[in-house]
Protein backbone atom coordinates (compact mmCIF):
# COMPACT_ATOMS: atom_id res chain seq x y z
CA UNK A 1 0.00 0.00 0.00
CA UNK A 2 1.21 2.99 -0.62
CA UNK A 3 0.52 6.19 1.39
CA UNK A 4 0.19 9.45 -0.48
CA UNK A 5 3.19 11.99 0.28
CA UNK A 6 2.44 14.97 1.88
CA UNK A 7 1.84 18.21 0.70
CA UNK A 8 4.20 20.52 1.26
CA UNK A 9 2.60 23.89 2.07
CA UNK A 10 3.28 26.77 -0.43
CA UNK A 11 6.26 29.15 0.05
CA UNK A 12 5.22 32.64 0.53
CA UNK A 13 7.98 34.81 -0.83
CA UNK A 14 6.04 37.83 -0.46
CA UNK A 15 5.76 37.09 3.72
CA UNK A 16 9.36 36.13 3.84
CA UNK A 17 10.74 39.25 2.08
CA UNK A 18 8.79 41.66 4.52
CA UNK A 19 9.73 39.40 7.19
CA UNK A 20 13.11 39.40 6.39
CA UNK A 21 13.04 42.94 5.69
CA UNK A 22 12.28 44.01 9.21
CA UNK A 23 14.36 41.57 11.09
CA UNK A 24 17.51 42.84 9.14
CA UNK A 25 16.28 46.40 9.69
CA UNK A 26 15.47 45.79 13.59
CA UNK A 27 18.89 44.11 13.76
CA UNK A 28 20.44 46.97 12.37
CA UNK A 29 19.49 49.45 15.53
CA UNK A 30 21.15 47.78 18.27
CA UNK A 31 24.47 47.68 15.65
CA UNK A 32 23.86 51.33 15.43
CA UNK A 33 24.57 51.92 18.99
CA UNK A 34 28.10 50.28 18.90
CA UNK A 35 30.45 53.26 17.48
CA UNK A 36 34.13 53.85 16.75
CA UNK A 37 35.49 57.10 16.04
CA UNK A 38 36.63 58.62 13.39
CA UNK A 39 40.23 59.73 14.04
CA UNK A 40 40.70 62.70 12.12
CA UNK A 41 37.17 63.75 13.61
CA UNK A 42 35.97 62.24 16.50
CA UNK A 43 32.67 63.62 16.47
CA UNK A 44 31.76 61.75 13.11
CA UNK A 45 31.40 57.46 14.03
CA UNK A 46 31.58 54.60 12.56
CA UNK A 47 29.36 52.02 12.78
CA UNK A 48 28.17 48.44 11.14
CA UNK A 49 24.41 48.90 11.10
CA UNK A 50 24.42 49.50 7.11
CA UNK A 51 25.71 46.24 6.53
CA UNK A 52 22.05 44.73 7.64
CA UNK A 53 20.30 47.40 5.87
CA UNK A 54 22.07 46.73 3.13
CA UNK A 55 21.28 42.82 2.74
CA UNK A 56 17.61 44.02 3.27
CA UNK A 57 17.78 45.91 0.24
CA UNK A 58 19.13 43.27 -1.83
CA UNK A 59 16.49 40.87 -0.22
CA UNK A 60 13.76 43.58 -1.47
CA UNK A 61 14.45 47.31 -2.60
CA UNK A 62 11.00 48.06 -2.62
CA UNK A 63 10.63 46.84 1.11
CA UNK A 64 13.32 48.12 2.27
CA UNK A 65 12.76 51.78 1.73
CA UNK A 66 9.70 52.21 2.59
CA UNK A 67 9.68 49.82 5.69
CA UNK A 68 12.89 48.78 6.91
CA UNK A 69 14.19 52.15 7.05
CA UNK A 70 11.42 53.93 8.79
CA UNK A 71 11.74 50.60 10.87
CA UNK A 72 15.18 52.05 11.33
CA UNK A 73 14.75 55.55 11.88
CA UNK A 74 12.06 55.33 14.55
CA UNK A 75 14.72 52.86 16.50
CA UNK A 76 17.81 55.03 16.16
CA UNK A 77 15.52 58.38 17.12
CA UNK A 78 14.12 56.44 20.31
CA UNK A 79 17.51 55.18 21.55
CA UNK A 80 19.67 58.33 22.29
CA UNK A 81 19.04 60.79 19.39
CA UNK A 82 19.22 64.32 20.12
CA UNK A 83 16.85 65.63 17.84
CA UNK A 84 14.79 64.28 14.74
CA UNK A 85 16.74 65.55 12.06
CA UNK A 86 20.61 63.49 12.59
CA UNK A 87 19.13 60.09 12.38
CA UNK A 88 17.38 60.97 9.08
CA UNK A 89 20.35 62.15 7.63
CA UNK A 90 21.79 58.83 9.06
CA UNK A 91 18.85 56.68 7.29
CA UNK A 92 19.66 59.09 4.29
CA UNK A 93 23.60 57.96 4.49
CA UNK A 94 22.70 54.28 4.27
CA UNK A 95 20.37 54.52 2.04
CA UNK A 96 22.86 56.11 -0.54
CA UNK A 97 24.95 53.69 -0.46
CA UNK A 98 22.73 50.50 -0.86
CA UNK A 99 20.28 51.62 -3.31
CA UNK A 100 23.07 52.34 -6.14
CA UNK A 101 24.84 48.97 -5.01
CA UNK A 102 21.62 46.56 -5.18
CA UNK A 103 21.19 48.73 -9.28
CA UNK A 104 24.70 48.04 -10.07
CA UNK A 105 24.57 44.88 -9.02
CA UNK A 106 21.50 44.10 -10.79
CA UNK A 107 22.68 45.94 -13.86
CA UNK A 108 25.85 43.74 -13.68
CA UNK A 109 23.49 40.32 -13.65
CA UNK A 110 21.07 41.23 -16.23
CA UNK A 111 23.65 42.43 -19.22
CA UNK A 112 25.59 39.43 -18.14
CA UNK A 113 28.97 41.25 -19.06
CA UNK A 114 31.20 37.99 -17.12
CA UNK A 115 32.87 40.06 -15.23
CA UNK A 116 34.56 38.62 -12.65
CA UNK A 117 33.66 38.68 -8.87
CA UNK A 118 36.25 40.98 -7.82
CA UNK A 119 36.10 43.56 -10.71
CA UNK A 120 31.77 42.95 -10.23
CA UNK A 121 32.34 44.06 -6.76
CA UNK A 122 34.91 47.03 -7.28
CA UNK A 123 32.32 48.32 -9.06
CA UNK A 124 29.65 48.19 -6.81
CA UNK A 125 31.67 49.44 -4.05
CA UNK A 126 32.82 52.36 -6.18
CA UNK A 127 29.50 53.08 -6.92
CA UNK A 128 28.65 52.92 -3.56
CA UNK A 129 31.72 55.59 -2.59
CA UNK A 130 30.89 57.97 -5.11
CA UNK A 131 27.12 57.87 -4.25
CA UNK A 132 27.06 57.85 -0.48
CA UNK A 133 30.16 60.49 -0.96
CA UNK A 134 28.04 63.26 -3.15
CA UNK A 135 24.30 63.02 -1.68
CA UNK A 136 25.77 63.48 1.76
CA UNK A 137 28.23 66.48 0.51
CA UNK A 138 24.90 67.99 -0.96
CA UNK A 139 22.87 67.03 2.67
CA UNK A 140 25.52 67.88 4.99
CA UNK A 141 25.42 71.74 3.05
CA UNK A 142 21.43 71.52 3.03
CA UNK A 143 20.98 70.21 6.16
CA UNK A 144 23.65 70.18 8.88
CA UNK A 145 23.77 73.88 9.63
CA UNK A 146 19.66 73.79 10.05
CA UNK A 147 20.67 71.07 12.70
CA UNK A 148 23.24 73.01 14.47
CA UNK A 149 20.97 75.89 14.23
CA UNK A 150 18.11 74.33 15.71
CA UNK A 151 19.44 72.00 18.03
CA UNK A 152 23.23 72.97 18.76
CA UNK A 153 23.24 76.83 19.41
CA UNK A 154 24.00 77.95 16.58
CA UNK A 155 22.92 82.03 16.16
CA UNK A 156 22.25 81.29 12.38
CA UNK A 157 21.97 78.82 9.35
CA UNK A 158 24.60 81.03 7.33
CA UNK A 159 26.48 81.39 10.67
CA UNK A 160 26.78 77.38 11.13
CA UNK A 161 27.27 76.62 7.45
CA UNK A 162 30.45 79.12 7.24
CA UNK A 163 31.70 78.12 10.50
CA UNK A 164 31.09 74.62 11.75
CA UNK A 165 30.44 73.07 8.25
CA UNK A 166 32.77 74.22 5.55
CA UNK A 167 35.94 73.81 8.07
CA UNK A 168 35.40 70.12 8.06
CA UNK A 169 33.72 69.14 5.12
CA UNK A 170 36.06 67.28 3.68
CA UNK A 171 36.63 65.23 6.53
CA UNK A 172 33.06 64.26 6.53
CA UNK A 173 33.30 63.14 2.67
CA UNK A 174 36.04 61.05 3.61
CA UNK A 175 34.45 59.82 6.41
CA UNK A 176 31.66 58.78 4.48
CA UNK A 177 33.52 57.58 1.29
CA UNK A 178 35.32 55.11 3.83
CA UNK A 179 31.80 54.17 5.73
CA UNK A 180 30.67 53.43 1.57
CA UNK A 181 33.72 51.69 1.36
CA UNK A 182 33.48 48.97 4.35
CA UNK A 183 29.39 48.81 3.92
CA UNK A 184 29.24 47.52 0.42
CA UNK A 185 32.62 45.28 1.24
CA UNK A 186 31.21 43.39 4.24
CA UNK A 187 27.79 43.61 2.75
CA UNK A 188 28.16 41.89 -0.59
CA UNK A 189 29.93 37.96 0.53
CA UNK A 190 26.45 37.98 2.86
CA UNK A 191 24.45 38.80 -0.40
CA UNK A 192 26.10 36.39 -2.57
CA UNK A 193 25.78 33.48 -0.02
CA UNK A 194 21.63 34.42 0.73
CA UNK A 195 21.57 34.23 -3.23
CA UNK A 196 22.94 30.77 -3.31
CA UNK A 197 20.71 29.65 -1.02
CA UNK A 198 17.67 31.12 -2.82
CA UNK A 199 16.55 33.96 -0.04
CA UNK A 200 17.88 36.94 -2.84
CA UNK A 201 16.41 36.35 -6.57
CA UNK A 202 19.04 36.38 -8.90
CA UNK A 203 18.39 38.86 -11.81
CA UNK A 204 17.93 37.24 -15.02
CA UNK A 205 19.97 38.14 -17.92
CA UNK A 206 19.03 39.37 -21.34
Amino acid sequence: MNLPTPKTAPSKPLELSVAAVIMLSVLAIPIHIAKIDFPLAPFLKFDLCGIPLAVAGFVNLPFSVTLGLPVFYLGILLTGATNPLSPLMKVFAEASTYIPMVYMYRYLHKRNLHTSIRTASLLIIATAVASRSVVMFVLNILITPLIATLFWGAPSYTIALQRIIIPVLHLITLFNAISAVYVSALSLPAVRILEKMGFITRPTTT
